[in-house]
């Protein structure tokens, strides 16, 4: 089996693309300076990973005839109705999400897979990565799994722009300096130690473009929804907040188990410790 990875230059391609599929057929490796006699090698390769941004793959796929046997892998974190360029081509599609990003060892991995016309080479793929411990979520379109990537990619996004104005604006109204990093770290709770650290990990481990298309991007309507909310929250007086801080406790407990919770509680405790 043959098997080109586009964008193998990336995170994703170099911790576990190139190394995981090495295993079961050659590797052909393809980026954006690849001259044109590998890329002929990579389009008549059994598989074809797509490990490129989203926005790219109009262009890398324009006008290309594949054959039914030939197979297209994406790992696209927003699929956009990806499929459709994929049946274009005429190959078969298996349309994959790493939630966990290319810094977690797969046998940690929780990777989504999105419903299309996979074929037995996309069977033998997924039964694979089972193989390596990764565990699978399945829906039953790109649709779906646009709205759940918009809520637990671009919601964490968006709200580092909330905690940055956040943090500015207090020391402003209390006539105070600006808060340093470093100072929130030393003074840091276990609940905010959690929340300041989600703050740098997004900045840190997400690249520019792909932080502004989750918020920015047009179809989830993200960023309009968001100021929507924070006009909302601007009209809201003392006790309306108190409703919301009341109901979350009773939202909490209807959704997760109170072993769940402990469960979570230990977990941030274990880090904090381990962290200072």
């Amino acid at each position: 089996m043959t098997i080109a990875v586009i964008g193998a230059r990336g995170d994703m391609a170099k911790n576990f693309l190139v190394p995981f599929l090495g295993k079961i057929g050659k590797v052909i490796k393809i980026d954006k300076h690849s001259n044109k006699a590998i890329w002929c090698r990579a389009w008549s390769s059994d598989v074809i990973w797509l490990s490129v941004p989203r926005e790219e793959v109009p262009a890398i796929l324009h006008n290309l005839k594949l054959k039914p046997s030939q197979l297209i892998v994406d790992i696209c974190s927003m699929k956009k109705n990806i499929s459709d360029l994929v049946l274009n081509s005429g190959a078969t599609h298996l349309s994959l999400h790493p939630l966990q990003g290319p810094f977690v060892p797969l046998k940690f991995q929780k990777w989504v897979v999105i419903k299309t016309r996979q074929g037995p080479t996309a069977k033998k793929i997924i039964s694979l990565l089972k193989d390596q411990g990764v565990s699978l979520i399945n829906v039953k379109s790109e649709s779906e799994h646009d709205f759940m990537m918009g809520a637990v990619l671009a919601m964490p996004e968006f709200l580092t722009v909330i905690i940055h104005l956040l943090l500015k604006n207090f020391a402003t109204h209390n006539k105070r300096k600006n808060l340093r990093l470093k100072e929130l770290l030393d003074w840091a709770t276990p609940a905010f130690n959690v929340l300041i650290h989600f703050y740098l990990h997004s900045i840190n481990s997400t690249p520019g473009w792909l932080r502004k298309e989750f918020v920015l991007q047009k179809k989830m309507h993200f960023w309009v929804t968001a100021k929507k909310t924070l006009n909302a929250i601007s009209a809201m007086n003392f006790v309306d907040i108190s409703r919301v801080l009341n109901s979350q406790k009773l939202n909490l407990s209807r959704q997760l188990t109170s072993s769940e919770q402990i469960s979570i509680r230990r977990s941030v405790n274990k880090w904090y410790t381990e962290m200072n």
